[in-house]
């Protein structure tokens, strides 16, 4: 059976206006002026027919 492998992205951007309304003020001085970025990446497959499955 064919396992289907596919690589997934997600990108999460945080503005300096978030990160001070949801971490306060003394977390959103800290940041850099373009905001936070996080990336996640992870791979999906089915396994004996039983996916997709995150690894």
């Amino acid at each position: 059976m064919e396992a289907e492998p596919q690589l997934i992205h997600r990108v999460y951007r945080c503005t300096l206006d978030q990160a001070g309304q949801i971490f306060g003020p003394q977390a959103a001085a800290s940041a850099s002026p373009g905001g936070l970025w996080d990336v996640h990446r992870y791979l999906t497959m089915n396994v004996d027919g039983a996916g997709p499955w995150s690894t």
